[in-house]
Parts: C-alpha cells; structure tokens; sequence
C-alpha cells in the first residue's frame, strides 16, 4: 500500500459510518456517524493525518535523497552527516506525500533516518523537529502508537518547542481517530489553552464538540460549538440555515451545517424542545441566532421523522419568544409539521393557536404592520378552520349524532370571526353564506337570514348570490308561518329577489306566493303592480290564469272596474270552454259596478250603455235582469220612454218570473200610460192585480185599471173590474 492509501485509510480509520434506517424515538437520535457530511472533515482538516502542501517535487528527487545520504555516509564531523541525513528524511517524506506509488520502503528508510539522527545526535536542538518528522512518518506507516510516543517525547523534551502547539494538537487528532475521546478532549483542551496554537483553535473547538459529544456529555458539545458559531454568524444571520449557508464562503459552510447539526443532536438526545429550558433558563441568555437553532432541531427531528418532535421543537420558539418577529414562521412550521405527520387533531389546535395568536386584531400586530403574507395565512387557516367543522357536523348530522349541533356552532364562530376581522377580503360573501347554513343548520334561523341576505346583496358579483337569497326568503316564509307579524318583512324579502335577480329560477314562484300573501293582506295596489309584471313575462298556462284572476280581483277591490272587466275578459278568452260561472259572474259584476258609478256621477247615458251591454255580453249572466232594470230605470229617467219601454218589455218577455218583474211591470204600466197606449197599460194593470199577493196593491192596479178603460169608452170592461175590486 501506497503512503498516499495509507494516509487515507487512516483518515478513514477514526470515522464510523452512519447507520442505515430511520430513527423513531428521541432515545435513539443520536446520529453518531457525525462529524461531517461524508465524513468530509477529518480529510480536510490540517491534521497529523494529512501532511503539510509541499513544493512540487522536481524529477531528480531520487538523485537528490541519493546524494544526501552518500554525503551521510562520507560525511567526517556530526553536524555534516546529520544535516544530511535530516535533508534525505524529508525529502523521502515529501515524496511520499506527492507520489502515489511511492514504496512503504521509503518511509521506512525515512524513519530509520530520522531514528539513527536521534541515537546519533540526543542533545541536538532541533530534536523537536526530527520528532516531529518521525511522527509523520510512523502516522504515514499506520502506526499511530509510534506517532503518539514521538509526539508526547516531543512535548517532555521540548517544552518551548515552536512546534509544541502542532504536535499537542496532531496527538488530540490521533486520539480522536482512535475513539479515545477522553483523551482527545483534554489535548483540544490544551490547544484552546495554548496561545502558540492559536491556527488550531477553531480545529481543536470543532473536535472537543464532537468529542464531547460522542462522550454523552452533551452540554458540553453543545457549549462548544455555540461558541464555533458565533465565530462565524454574519450580521442579522436570520432563522433559515439555508439561507444563511447560502451567505457564507464555500469552505465555512461544512463548520456551520455540521455545528447547527450536533447542537440538534445533542438537544434531541436530552429530550428535544424540552431540554431548551436546560440550556437556556432565560430567553435573554440564548444567543442571536438562536432561531437558526431552533429550525435546526425541528429539521432534524422531520429528517428523523419524528413529526411531533418536529412540532414541538418549531412550537417551542414562539413560547419563548411571543413577540419576536420570528414567532408565525415558528408556528407555521409547528402546523406544516403536524400535517406531514397526518396528526389531524393536534394539527387543528395548532391552527386554531395560530389564528388566536395572529388574528388581524391580535395583542402582536400591535405597534406594527400586518403583512400581506401572514394575513393571507390567517385567512386560509381560519376558512380551513371553518370548513373542518362544518364538514365534520355533516357527517355528525348524517350519522345521526348529538355533536352536530355544537360542530356547527363552532364552523359559524369561524365564519363569524372571518367576517369580523377581514369583512372587506375576498370570499366574504362566500363565507356569509356558509355561516348562514351553519346557523341555520344549529336551528339559528333569524341569525342565518341576515347573513343569507348579506351574502345575496353585499357582493353584486358573488355566483350564489341568487341561492343565498332564496334561502334567505324561504326562512323569512317559514318564520311567517309561525309568527304571522313576520309577514311583511318577508314580502319585501320576495320584491328583493325578484327585483335584483330578474333571471332567477324561482322568480315566478316567488312573485305568485308573494301575490297570494298579499291578497289576504288586501295590499290591493301592490297586488295589481307585481301581477302586472308577472304577467309581462312568459308564463305556463296555469300561472297565466291564475295571475289574471288575482290582477283582476285585485282591480275589483281597488273599483277600477275598468281594468278588473278586462282582465276578467282574458281570463274568459284563455279559459274558452272551460270558463266557470264564477269567472262570468264577475265580468258581469265589473261591468254592472261601471254602470253604478256612471249612474252615482250623473252620467245616465253611460251607465245605461253599461247596463245595457252587460246582457249583450253575458246573455246568461244572472246578473242580467237586474242591469237591464236599471238600465231602464235609467232610460226612463232620462225620458227615453221609447228605448225603456223596449229594455222592458225584453226583460219581462224573458224572465216574467224575476224578483224585479213585478216592478217592472208597474214601470211598463207608466211607460204605457205615458205615451199613450191606454188599453195595453189597462191590461198591464189588470195582470199586476192578477200577480200581486198585496190585496190592497191589487184593488189599487184594478181600479187604475177600470179608469183607463172609462177613458177609452170600455165602460163595461170597466164595470167588471170594478166589480172584482
């Protein structure tokens, strides 16, 4: 084996490899395979393992070492020959350094030099030196035993040697390759304490952390290397240990990732999160860059995932440190911890921590600005929030259990809170229709209309706007049922509805039960506008005709008698056959109310017109006899004897035995008189007493009867009548 393979299989030597698998439990985190990614440190480091850079060697080094030990051998005085022999040593050292086949004979020659220099010469000052070179040269041969003895020689005889702080240093990096981390620790002890091996000090520092720490003695590591890393933290070095590597020179992050990872190791070992208060009793005593420290240990502990460990290491900041500015990013990392877990439960009391802790409103946004970041956040944590619970009463709802109701409750204080903090952010309606079905789903009906209200109207754009009203209505309707007061707020809920959302799919619907509500309200005129516009659009048959019927009855009641025939006459065309009597009955009445109020206003020809026309309209109408009477009466008054007689005549012609016949026998009798027609009005008179169950009436009409007929010479038509009376 080359001098160059020796070297690095004793590099090798002092390293134990890592284990393979995971680490459960914080019992077992103790990553031991450490220090080093790759174990790059102890091939890196300036140790009895690696010898110094020399110069490149030139092709006539063999010629060289043969000339030294040729002047050796001839070489007449002491100092000659061992400058000589120290000169060919070195060179065959140098050699082996920079020639990868160089032969284990060389070395040993080398030694064997250096060994017939300290027999030959053992008050030579410069011994320190040939001790020195020995060592190398016994650590190039693998035999740290004999390197170890020359280097503790070289401590006892050469106690000012300027080598001195090399030589106790490169005895600590054989004791530590060797595992001896007792020993180790107490040579780095000496090189800390030694001003001479001052280059050594960071080397010595890093290896008495890892000593210490392969000892168990874990505070000790720890205390170590804080100190290594505050040597190396640059100004305001932050909390992400990427971000910091990222800052520092190429050849110091190796120091500082290793560093931040024992110091993890050995606080996982002592318990994690718990073991910060050991370490640091006050807050004010962890250093600057603390934060870095406690990211370290979380990332350790999801490395080893150990997810609750994790959690509880990103938690721990916070706790200390409540108003730091690091404090959300710490506890953001304890949530996304829990979540790569799968720990549902424990990740949701960290969410709901969270969104006490940095509520918009919060005691630690007080005196400074809420970020848009972390208001974002708050705001998917407490809409994640709020989605958890309402789910989750669905299911309780659907299975039936008891905790539906409270699960509910606790979905709407999150939407509620949500609506609270942040009204103006986006998805505000969203969420005030989600809490609208929350409450109502906790039997809350008057708290969920307004926020169904607010999530139809208060965002123009929102899609379920139109649904949100609608739930809004019906609640307001079923309220009304129980508790008829409620009536009117609902009605002026429908006219919302159907005034905002014209498209909407319900919107017939709506506007009918409204019109039907309103009919037994009597609010006759608002009836008459809302049929009217229902009525505008394109309706099936059946909602045709039943919004005619309510306009029309509405018009009635409101005496446009005008309006009510002409909706009544629609209702009479779309219905053809199938028209009722009661539908005629009221065309009838509508026309007959005109002719009363014509009549009531003086305007005598215009209601006999209607009067008139109400039988020329409904031939069959009940109401006809009784038009057509006052339509005569009408007439009569306005001296239109002629046309009365005629209206009449027709009256009795067709219905003699009507409640008003009598009456208008007795008119037609007058008319008659009036103009002229004396027998046909005796006549008339004659059968008035033949109808009349008033037996003074009758004698009356008989002997009006009698007298007509004296007057036209009938005397004994005349005499028989009176004879009967």
């Amino acid at each position: 084996m080359n001098a160059r393979m020796l070297l690095l299989s004793l590099c090798l030597a002092g390293c134990t490899l890592g284990r393979g698998g995971e680490v459960a439990t914080l019992g077992r985190v103790d990553d031991r395979a450490l220090p080093g990614s790759g174990n790059w440190f102890l091939a890196a480091s300036p140790s009895i393992l690696r010898y110094r850079p020399s110069r490149h060697l030139e092709a006539d080094t063999q010629a060289a070492i043969a000339h030294y030990e040729a002047v050796a051998k001839a070489a007449v005085d002491d100092d000659g020959r061992a400058e000589a022999l120290r000169r060919a040593a070195y060179l065959r050292l140098q050699l082996a350094e920079e020639t990868p086949d160089v032969s284990r004979a060389e070395l040993e020659r080398a030694v064997a030099h250096y060994q017939s220099l300290l027999q030959a010469t053992p008050d030579d000052p410069h011994g320190d030196r040939i001790l020195y070179q020995l060592a190398r040269a016994w650590q190039a041969l693998g035999d740290p035993d004999a390197a170890s003895n020359r280097l503790r020689a070289l401590q006892r005889g050469f106690p000012a040697s300027p080598l001195l702080g090399d030589a106790t240093f490169r005895l600590a990096e054989i004791q530590f390759s060797r595992g001896d981390y007792a020993q180790a620790s107490e040579a780095y002890e000496r090189v800390l304490a030694d001003p001479a091996a001052a280059r050594f000090v960071e080397m010595a520092q890093y290896k008495l952390g890892w000593s210490a720490f392969r000892q168990g003695r874990f505070a000790s590591a720890v205390e170590q290397f804080l100190v290594a890393l505050a040597r190396e933290m640059p100004p305001s070095p932050g909390y992400d240990p990427e971000q910091l590597l990222r800052q520092l020179e190429p050849g110091r992050r190796p120091w500082v990732k290793d560093a931040l990872r024992v110091i993890s190791l050995s606080l996982a070992a002592e318990g994690g999160a718990a073991a910060w208060p050991r370490y640091f009793p006050e807050t004010a005593s962890e250093p600057d860059f603390a934060p870095l420290l406690y990211t370290a240990l979380g990332e350790l502990m999801l490395e080893k995932r150990h997810f609750t460990a994790a959690a509880a290491a990103f938690a721990s900041y916070p706790q200390r440190h409540p108003q730091a500015q690091a404090a959300p990013h710490f506890a953001r990392r304890q949530i996304d911890s829990l979540d790569l877990g799968g720990f549902s439960a424990a990740k949701i009391d960290a969410m709901m921590s969270f969104a006490d802790r940095y509520a918009p409103d919060a005691a630690y946004w007080e005196g400074r600005p809420l970020p848009q970041h972390w208001r974002d956040v708050w705001l998917a944590d407490v809409d994640a929030l709020a989605a958890h619970y309402h789910h989750q009463a669905q299911r309780a709802e659907a299975a039936s259990r008891p905790s539906a109701r409270n699960d509910y409750l606790a979905a709407a204080r999150w939407y509620q809170r949500r609506l609270q903090q942040l009204p103006s952010a986006r998805g505000a309606a969203r969420s005030q229709l989600l809490l609208a079905e929350a409450l109502q789903a906790a039997g809350l009906e008057a708290q969920a209309i307004a926020h169904f209200e607010r999530a139809a109207y208060d965002d123009p754009g929102f899609e379920a706007a139109p649904d949100a009203a609608y739930a809004g209505l019906l609640l307001r309707l079923l309220q009304a049922e129980k508790t008829p007061r409620e009536l009117p707020a609902a009605l002026l809920a429908a006219d919302r509805l159907t005034a905002t959302f014209a498209d909407h799919p319900h919107w017939t619907e709506v506007v009918l039960h409204a019109l039907e509500e309103r009919v037994v309200l009597e609010q006759w005129d608002v009836v008459v506008a809302q049929a009217r516009r229902l009525l505008q659009r394109t309706l099936s048959p059946q909602v045709r005709d039943q919004a005619l019927t309510i306009m029309a009855d509405a018009q009635f009641a409101l005496e446009d008698y005008a309006a009510a025939e002409s909706a009544y006459r629609q209702l009479m065309q779309a219905r053809g056959a199938a028209a009722t009597p009661a539908v005629a009955n009221n065309l009838a009445l509508a026309v007959y109310r005109q002719g009363e109020a014509a009549r009531s206003r003086g305007l005598l020809a215009e209601a006999s017109g209607h009067f008139l026309r109400l039988g020329e309209m409904l031939p069959e109408a009940g109401l006809r006899t009784t038009a057509e009477f006052d339509a005569a009466a009408v007439l009569l008054q306005m001296d239109e004897w002629a046309q009365g007689q005629g209206v009449l005549e027709g009256l009795l012609q067709r219905d003699p035995d009507h409640a008003l016949a009598a009456e208008a026998r007795r008119k037609l009798a007058a008319v008659y008189e009036r103009r002229g027609l004396t027998l046909a009005a005796a006549a008339l008179y004659v059968a008035i007493a033949d109808a009349s169950p008033d037996a003074d009436l009758g004698r009356e009409a008989l002997w009006h009867a009698s007298q007509l007929y004296l007057v036209q010479g009938a005397s004994g038509q005349a005499q028989a009548l009176l004879t009967r009376g």
